[in-house]
């Protein structure tokens, strides 16, 4: 897969879906609802809701920008896994957890 594309208008929390799709290597665009701006982190393409215009225009970008340079599309690849790793990485989660437990 070269690219996950998540059109959400409302409703979303966590999608898990972007952060499975960038532990893969996989770039994302994403409405921004819910946390999928924060999960993408810049890492991705990030639109507001409901505007199918600039949702076209993000595709047709992106994979133009993607499919260009084979060495770029490796590169967005191993910063899209990273971006993951390093927000949700299970030791992210212990800490982040013990971080909230202590301040009760």
């Amino acid at each position: 897969m070269d690219l996950s594309i998540l059109s959400s208008a409302y409703g979303e929390a966590f999608p898990n879906v972007i952060a499975e799709s960038m532990i893969c290597g996989v770039p994302c665009i994403a409405t921004d609802v819910g946390d999928s701006k924060y999960i993408i982190g810049g890492k991705g393409w990030v639109i507001e809701p409901s505007n199918s215009l600039k949702l076209a225009k993000a595709i047709f970008n992106s994979i133009n920008f993607l499919i260009k340079d084979e060495k770029r599309k490796k590169k967005i690849s191993n910063e899209c896994r990273a971006e993951i790793i390093k927000k949700f990485s299970l030791e992210e989660m212990c800490k982040n957890y013990s971080y909230f437990y202590a301040s009760k």
